[in-house]
Parts: C-alpha cells; sequence; structure tokens
C-alpha cells in the first residue's frame, strides 16, 4: 500500500490495520518454517508497511495533540 494511501486513512482505520499486518508476519513465519511458504522475502516486504503504518500513525497522532494545544 502507498504511504498516500495510507495517509488517507482514519487513526482507527490504520490501528486495524497494522494489527492485520502484524498477524500476517506471523502466520508468514510459520508457514516459512513449515516450508509452504517459499517467498521468504515476503516478511521483509511486511515489517516494511508496518514501519511505514506507524511512522504515518505517529505522525498523525502528533498532529492531533498539537492541534488541541492550539486551540486551548
Amino acid at each position: 500500500m502507498m504511504s498516500q494511501e495510507l495517509r488517507s486513512k482514519t487513526i482507527k482505520d490504520l490501528d486495524d490495520l497494522l494489527v492485520v499486518k502484524k498477524n500476517e508476519v506471523l502466520e508468514n513465519s510459520k508457514n516459512i518454517l513449515k516450508g509452504s511458504e517459499k517467498n521468504v522475502k515476503k516478511n521483509l516486504f511486511l515489517r516494511k508497511e508496518i514501519a511505514r503504518i506507524k511512522t504515518i500513525l505517529n505522525e498523525k497522532m502528533l498532529l492531533d495533540s498539537l492541534e488541541e494545544k492550539t486551540n486551548e
């Protein structure tokens, strides 16, 4: 998923997506150990996507907290 698509999502959607991606990493790791998954680089791409989601989530939370402080 591109960062433009992630930036358009809400904080709740990003939290949900983060949980889904973390579960995908766990499932993929299990499948690699079992030998049923041949693409061992898939976890690398999933972890990079998790990092993107966390970065955008932190940016959104920071912007929300700054907006709250300026409104006070």
